[in-house]
């Protein structure tokens, strides 16, 4: 009997898309986070009767192929724009369109996030809400030395990406934040606390100016919020939840047709 194995199949995969939906429901408020789906296929189909049956010497009929069952392929992210929500605060930039800002993590790594909440450490450097450091370039597109904020005032960053600070009274420039864009982005890998990581799928990153010909603008003074959608996912978890509760009444049923089967008597 396939039921079954079909069933306990299903249950596996809508378990996976229950914890997805719930894990978007529970960034709702996330700045920068970008929801995930999950994609379902059909396991590989098994013969029942092959087209070369015969009967009496002639054709049965064609082959008969039964489905055994769904796995999940994959889980997708989706990287359209959230809403960007003013917030008034100097260091906070929201990116307009695709890209994301490089950062450096505390074991020395590259990583790509959307989080535009920036701030200064003790050390002088811009770095996100995480402590890991943002990524400044001059203008040959060369990465600028750490720690150069330290005796800074009236920190901004403008719709270019141009940070500016006063010293002595004259405001000054102290880098550029670039923007990383990826052949396919949607093949990032995921790796949590708002970062994305380089994978052979998404391809190597390309550095480019904010609000050049072709590429996405900076929002400043203000951050993107996270670009789940509540009213559709709450549908989909009533969706799965539905189907979690048909694959279990399948076991029930395959358990009930076996226990007939064993009762039988001849």
């Amino acid at each position: 009997m396939r039921l079954l194995g079909t069933a306990a199949g299903g249950i596996r995969a809508q378990q996976v898309a229950l914890d997805v939906d719930g894990d978007n429901m529970a960034n709702v408020n996330t700045t920068g986070f970008k929801a995930n789906h999950t994609n379902f296929a059909e396991t590989l189909a098994t013969e029942m009767r092959s087209a070369n049956v015969t009967m009496n010497g002639q054709p049965v009929g064609k082959s008969l192929s039964m489905g055994a069952g769904v796995l999940y392929n994959g889980i997708g992210t989706d990287f359209k724009q959230g809403a960007v929500k003013t917030t008034d605060r100097p260091l906070d930039v929201a990116i307009n369109g695709s890209g994301f800002f490089e950062v450096t993590t505390a074991n020395g790594e590259k990583a790509y996030t959307r989080d535009g909440n920036f701030q200064v450490d003790a050390d002088g450097n811009l770095c996100d809400s995480n402590g890991n450091l943002v990524t400044l370039v001059d203008e040959g597109g060369n990465e600028m030395p750490k720690g150069n904020l330290l005796l800074t005032e009236g920190l901004e960053i403008d719709s270019n990406g141009t940070v500016t600070a006063m010293v002595d009274g004259e405001r000054m420039s102290f880098g550029q934040v670039a923007l990383a864009l990826f052949p396919n982005q949607e093949g990032l890998l995921k790796l949590g606390s708002n970062l994305y990581g380089v994978s052979p799928t998404s391809g190597e990153p390309q550095l480019v100016s904010p609000g050049t010909e072709g590429t996405a603008s900076l929002q400043t003074k203000a951050l993107e919020a996270s670009n789940v959608d509540l009213a559709a996912n709450m549908t989909d978890m009533i969706q799965v939840q539905r189907a979690y509760q048909m694959n279990s009444r399948m076991v029930s049923y395959g358990d009930e047709m076996w226990s007939i089967a064993n009762s039988l008597r001849r």
